[in-house]
């Protein structure tokens, strides 16, 4: 906000304190220097840095023209309600001999009717029930506000509209000041907003606004309209969520349990463990590797073995190197198959070590025993 020509001359002067007059307070040098800088910055159009020159100045001491131009500066930078207070203070703070107190006062009421004019006031509106719907002014109604309205100084016309009936209200608003108003349609029943809720797995409870716990339920809930507190539970777990129910609305919200994913020891009812399982599997293999490896041995490679011994079995030297070059390849297989049965086999025997000793419970009946036969590999169940 720019002011006239001669509020600017004034705002300029009432930095300077004459010597030669009694006066209640006078400006330090320091003070009345600040007090030129701001007023400039006002001027300039920078109220920030004017707002942070006066405060500075008021630290070393108030006077009354520095809150005028402090609330000067604080109104051009659109801090309302920090000017009003600004200008309380103009009247309470010691008082310097010119500008005089009157002219000071004369400036302090143009100020504030520029104030009015351009700072909004504030309205909170209570309304009851929540689906009350307001109109400003004839404008299109719309929800209740929860926070407060900012609206032009001067005065409102405030509609409450529920339904077909309606409630209108006069509003006088000031700048910079809040005003309260409450529109009630007695005897009219608050609507329920809606709240659908996913829980899982089963078994979680819920507690809603402090009640009991009671079992989750798919089903939507209806509550009162405004802020409502959820905890889900279940054994050791808890979750606590805050909601806003809006009337009419419908409001999702899912809880989820942390689900244990543990091995469990016991996988048959006779009381085997996995680690035992394992190890049988294991040893199971390894034999049969070995077994493998044994009737390789016994029913390919001794023979051809044996032929390659006599090299007149073979019709030329092409035949005899053929038949060395399977028997080296029979050979390889035959040790790789021996080695792994023997590691698998020796994997087998350290799990079900370590299943006896982490069993502290009754050794299980079952009894898992694999067989190499000579139609194969084959396991046999002991009970």
């Amino acid at each position: 906000m720019r002011s006239s020509a001669l509020l600017s001359s004034l705002l300029l002067l009432v930095g300077w304190t004459s010597t030669l007059q009694a006066q209640e307070v006078e400006l330090s040098d320091s003070q009345k220097q600040l007090n030129e800088q701001g007023v400039q910055a006002i001027l300039d159009g920078e109220p920030d840095k004017a707002i942070r020159v006066f405060k500075t100045a008021l630290t070393l001491g108030d006077a009354n023209v520095l809150y005028l131009n402090y609330g000067r500066a604080l109104a051009a930078a659109g801090r309302c309600e920090e000017a009003i207070e600004a200008y309380k203070q103009v009247e309470l703070a010691p008082k310097v001999a010119l500008p005089s107190a009157d002219e000071v006062a004369k400036v302090l009421d143009v100020y504030r009717q520029e104030l009015s004019k351009s700072c909004p006031g504030k309205l909170n509106l209570r309304c009851q029930p929540s689906q009350v719907k307001v109109s400003i002014d004839g404008a299109e109604p719309v929800p209740c506000p929860k926070d407060g309205l900012s609206l032009p100084p001067g005065t409102h016309i405030v509609a409450g509209i529920l339904g077909t009936e309606q409630i209108a209200e006069s509003v006088e608003l000031k700048a910079g000041e809040t005003v309260e108003l409450a529109l009630v349609f007695e005897g009219a029943e608050e609507a329920k907003g809606s709240l659908q809720l996913r829980c899982v797995p089963e078994g979680v409870l819920l507690s809603i606004d402090g009640a009991a716990p009671v079992p989750c339920s798919q089903q939507p809930l209806s509550l009162a309209p405004g802020q409502h507190e959820l905890i889900a539970s279940m054994g050791d777990w808890s979750e606590t969520k805050s909601i806003e129910v809006v009337a009419e609305k419908t409001v999702e919200l899912s809880f989820s349990a942390p689900v244990a994913t543990e091995l469990p020891k016991q996988v048959t009812d006779d009381g085997a463990s996995w680690i035992g399982i394992t190890g049988w599997a294991l040893l199971g293999t390894g034999v049969a590797l070995l077994g493998t490896s044994l009737v390789l041995d016994l029913a390919v490679l001794e023979g051809q073995l044996s032929d390659l011994e006599n090299p007149a079995n073979f019709a030329n030297k092409t035949a005899f190197d053929d038949a060395k070059s399977d028997a080296e390849s029979l050979q390889s297989t035959n040790t790789i198959l021996l080695i792994g049965g023997g590691v698998v086999t020796a994997a087998g025997a350290a799990f079900l070590v370590a299943s006896l000793l982490s069993d502290d419970e009754e050794p299980s009946k079952l009894s898992l025993l694999p067989v190499v036969s000579p139609s194969g590999l084959g396991l046999r169940i002991d009970f």
